[in-house]
């Protein structure tokens, strides 16, 4: 039986792979970042990059599982990741969704 932590999530062992427990917000970025983007498109950006970060930066462009871990309706998660893609939020590299910024801080990181 897997350890609960405390925040409802398994504890981490020893022996498992670094991963990102907190997350530093540069307000004047967030809102230079996000100006013009309506709350459910913001939102959407917010609950993916937290998702990025959880992968440690390796998200697999695959609808379905990624609209099942931001608990997103898939119609939902497939018009508005578009959207981003075309707005140039998010980008598509080698089958995979990503964000540059993100990346950058979890290179940091390791």
């Amino acid at each position: 039986m897997t350890a609960i932590g405390h925040n409802g999530g398994p504890t981490l062992q020893e022996d498992s792979p670094i991963r990102i427990r907190v997350v530093r917000i540069h307000i004047n970025d967030w809102v230079a970042s996000t100006r013009g983007l309506s709350l459910e498109q913001e939102g959407f950006f917010w609950r993916f990059h937290l998702l990025l970060y959880d992968r440690m930066g390796i998200l697999v462009d695959d609808d379905a599982y990624n609209a099942r871990a931001m608990s997103c309706d898939i119609r939902t998660y497939r018009r508005v990741k578009d959207l981003l893609i075309a707005l140039g939020k998010l980008y598509l590299e080698d089958g995979h969704i990503t964000h540059p910024r993100v990346i950058r801080e979890i290179e940091q990181f390791v």
